[in-house]
């Protein structure tokens, strides 16, 4: 969370705790996750090939995970090859990962199939499949690229590693420079390092390089895809990482009340709205309940209302406090106590509320409409603060608010409130605007408009949420592969949105190098904003042998996203 959005998030807040985590705190069932890097591999014949078989925690796993992938029944394509995985139990924390390797022994040229490795731990059980081709081991000399692992989870403010590694493949010997993700300019954007930036393959072997990732404490909390480059001469590969930001601190949730004080002339009811918002990824029931009222005839009392709120990750829920009195109640101020619990965690505020004797002691009350606000990132949004006479109350208002936060205002979301005195007459009413514009980073926080007049003081809470535009996240599975001469091969193209996207999108390859007879591609040219499609690369008997970068473009009216894979034309 960067620091302005904190020093946001602290002003005004009347009872908080502010904590920050992408998951939510909803009642799940751990289970763990498996992944192959690759998920394809084309090995040639009588050599080897070797594919990560990663497992991920999910939802706090904790355990051993028994792996296996049985080996065919003869006679079969696949007796000429063997394979085996190890090691053959894995040991999963809570909120990490665990690692294997899939080792597939080449036989004679033309054996193809799939390899299912199957994880297992008590009622539990997942499966992932890696697709292999033992091709000439007369091939193009090449080299492949894998990352290990390729799916980080990085807390804000550190660094994450993966270890790049490089296989020579067909004969292939010689440097391949490696080239890092370009980082974007902006404040707490990621910054990327490979080291060494050259290695050297020899025949047959392979070689490794270590891949950092260094996240910031303003670095946004969201997923990110990149990849490392490869280059020797005309061959060019890359072994992509996903890795996610999280904060260190688990998901919550803050109360307020608004307004936090009142007069109430006996006789009469006061209402307070409490107001439950979502911090860092937070869903799930709160329950809301109060302090006890006194017990007596003429004493007031008071009532929550709904008892019990749902908040959606990200979202804020509202409930009422309802005040009220008799004609004889005692002229006191009693103070309510709200308190907000939802599993392990639990949150108060509390609310002030005066009984004067009906038609005595003036005073003024304040309130915002609306008192929460959903603001696009870079944009503003405003709430309308009254201010009501009470009791015949006479006089000026002066207002201000919490301070706005002390950063470049591009990032940071700031405040200000017009005008900063209002005149009340009797039983009259008198308007300020609070305006509120947002940075560009997500997120929530909180104002507080004071109102003062002699003695006399008063506030009222607006809360808001900086949200991001629209957008979606391409991908494209495997990373790599190969073809023969006169076939084809296809690769998974996904399109995921992301904050409320909901368009279609354009979608069409390019092929580089693009030469004669070269590879062809195709792919649907329209698609949904959360669909799942098929690139098809072919081949005919005159394609020069090599490879090739496959660009997949996906444009929607406003945005554009690209993402690369690399086919290799065999024999």
């Amino acid at each position: 969370m960067p620091l302005c959005l904190l020093l946001t998030l602290l002003a005004g807040m009347t009872v908080t705790t502010l904590v920050s985590a992408p998951s939510q705190v909803i009642s799940t069932t751990p289970d763990f996750t498996m992944s192959a890097n690759p998920d394809t591999l084309s090995i040639p014949a009588s050599a080897s090939g070797t594919s990560t078989i990663t497992l991920v925690s999910i939802d706090g796993f904790n355990g051993s995970v028994s792996l296996s992938a049985p080996s065919p029944l003869c006679p079969s394509p696949y007796c000429t090859t063997t394979w085996e995985i190890s090691p053959s139990n894995v040991v999963v924390a809570p909120n990490s990962t665990a690692t294997a390797t899939l080792t597939i022994f080449a036989g004679g040229e033309g054996a193809a199939g799939n390899i299912t490795v199957y994880g297992n731990s008590g009622g539990l059980s997942h499966s992932v499949s890696v697709a292999f081709k033992v091709v000439s081991s007369g091939g193009t000399p090449d080299f492949t690229m894998s990352a290990n692992p390729n799916m980080l989870t990085i807390v804000q403010g550190s660094a994450g590693k993966s270890l790049i590694i490089l296989t020579s493949i067909n004969g292939f010997q010689g440097n391949v420079s490696l080239t890092p993700p370009v980082s974007c300019l902006a404040i707490g954007c990621p910054t990327y390092s490979v080291s060494p930036m050259r290695v050297f393959l020899s025949l047959g072997q392979n070689a490794t390089a270590s891949f950092t990732i260094q996240t910031y404490p303003q670095t946004p909390l969201a997923t990110y895809n990149v990849a490392v480059t490869g280059t020797s001469g005309s061959l060019s590969h890359n072994a992509p990482v996903t890795f996610t930001v999280v904060s260190s601190s688990p998901p919550d949730f803050t109360i307020s009340a608004n307004p936090t004080n009142q007069t109430v002339p006996a006789g009469s009811t006061a209402k307070s709205q409490i107001v439950l918002s979502s911090v860092n990824g937070f869903g799930g029931t709160i329950s809301l309940t109060t302090s006890p009222p006194p017990l007596c005839v003429s004493c007031p009392g008071w009532t929550i209302n709904p008892s019990s709120v749902t908040l959606s990750p990200g979202g804020t829920a509202a409930s009422t406090l309802t005040f009220y009195t008799y004609a004889g109640s005692p002229g006191s101020t009693w103070v309510v106590s709200v308190t907000g619990t939802s599993g392990g965690l639990s949150h108060s505020v509390s609310v002030a509320f005066t009984i004067v004797p009906s038609g005595s002691t003036s005073d003024f009350s304040m309130t915002a409409n609306p008192n929460s606000l959903i603001i696009p990132a870079g944009s503003s949004g405003t709430s309308t603060i009254v201010v009501a006479s009470l009791n015949g109350f006479n006089g000026t208002v002066n207002l201000y608010t919490s301070p706005s936060p002390l950063c470049p205002s591009l990032q940071c979301s700031y405040w200000t409130i017009s005008p900063t005195r209002v005149d009340l007459t009797p039983n009259s009413t008198a308007k300020a605007t609070l305006t509120i514009y947002a940075g560009t980073f997500g997120g929530l926080g909180n104002v507080t408009v004071y109102g003062t007049s002699g003695n006399l003081s008063h506030s009222v809470v607006v809360s808001f949420k900086v949200s991001q535009p629209p957008d979606f996240i391409l991908t494209v599975s495997p990373s790599s592969g190969s073809v023969s001469r006169g076939g084809s091969t296809t690769f998974a193209v996904t399109i995921q949105g992301t904050d409320g996207f909901n368009e279609t999108v354009s979608l069409s390859a390019s092929v580089s190098p693009l030469l004669r007879h070269g590879p062809t591609t195709s792919l649907p040219s329209r698609v949904g904003p959360y669909s799942k499609s098929t690139l098809t690369v072919s081949t005919s008997r005159s394609t020069p042998l090599g490879s090739y970068t496959i660009t997949v473009t996906a444009t929607s009216t406003t945005i554009m996203h690209t993402y690369t894979v690399t086919v290799t034309v065999t024999r």
